[in-house]
C-alpha cells in the first residue's frame, strides 16, 4: 500500500511538473500541453529506493499510462531519433532513507 501510494503521488508531481514547465513562456496559462506530442521517459531510481521496495520498472509504466491518457504519444529511445520535436521526461528520484523514521525526496 505505500509503495503504490509513493508511486502515485511521484507521478502526480511529475505530470504536475510537465504541466508547468509546459506552459513556461507562454502567453496564457491555459495551453496546458499544447505542443508537446511526443515524449520518451526515462526513470532513475536510486539504491535507497529500490530498498523501500519501489519498482523502477513499475514507476516508468505508471508514467506512461499517466502520459498516454493525457494524450500525448510516448516513444522508445529508437523512435525518438526520428521524431523532430520530441521531447525526453526525466524522472529521477533521489530518494534517502536515514535511520529515523522518515523519508526524503528532494
Amino acid at each position: 500500500m505505500q509503495v503504490r501510494l509513493v508511486t502515485i503521488c511521484l507521478v502526480t508531481m511529475i505530470v504536475t511538473g510537465l504541466v508547468a514547465s509546459a506552459t513556461q513562456g507562454q502567453p496564457s496559462p491555459n495551453h496546458g500541453l499544447r505542443g508537446i506530442t511526443t515524449v520518451l521517459v526515462v526513470v532513475d531510481l536510486n539504491d535507497d529506493g529500490r530498498r523501500m521496495g519501489l519498482n523502477q520498472g513499475l514507476i516508468e509504466t505508471d508514467v506512461k499510462l499517466k502520459l498516454r491518457l493525457a494524450g500525448l504519444r510516448v516513444v522508445t529511445t529508437a523512435e525518438i531519433l526520428a521524431i523532430p520535436g520530441s521531447h525526453i521526461l526525466y524522472v529521477t528520484l533521489p530518494l534517502w532513507h536515514p535511520r529515523l523514521p522518515a523519508y526524503g525526496l528532494s
